[in-house]
């Protein structure tokens, strides 16, 4: 029943994720800032913070050497969720060697599965729901 349920990952979410809104709310508030660098700062403050994803400048990095290009594909997504990603930033960032392979292989693979939607027109792809799900479930986060 309604016992059986842990609350600890519940109530740390949402301990996180009110620090984070209290935190924009300062900056939007307190600093003098023009309307881009403070949505800048407020999107750097409410990021999902993710041990195995290292950011570097503009670009990524999965130190989860092991994981497969479709779990570093998914696990950057998750990263930038609900922000959808361009096609060349996502396989820059897995470090895929070949555009057409990876287009082939992980990605029109994901969105057959429906783990991501991708744009082929615009090269945006997206994580979905189910894509959220397989992450939390399947691919371990931390160091």
């Amino acid at each position: 029943m309604g016992g059986d349920v842990d609350p600890n990952l519940m109530d740390a979410v949402f301990v996180v994720s009110a620090c984070d809104w209290i935190m924009a709310e300062l900056v939007r508030i307190f600093h003098q800032l023009s309307t881009e660098e403070a949505q800048k700062l407020v999107q750097d403050l409410i990021t999902k913070k993710i041990p195995i994803i290292w950011k570097i400048g503009e670009s990524k990095r999965v130190l989860a050497v092991h994981l497969s290009y479709k779990d570093k594909a998914l696990a950057l997504l998750y990263g930038e969720y609900p922000i959808s990603v361009k096609q060349a930033d996502l396989f820059a960032w897995v470090e895929h060697s070949n555009i057409a392979v990876f287009k082939r292989d992980i990605l029109r693979s994901c969105h057959e599965a429906k783990l991501i939607e991708f744009d082929e027109a615009t090269g945006e792809i997206s994580l979905s729901p189910l894509g959220l799900n397989y992450v939390e479930q399947n691919i371990k986060l931390d160091l």
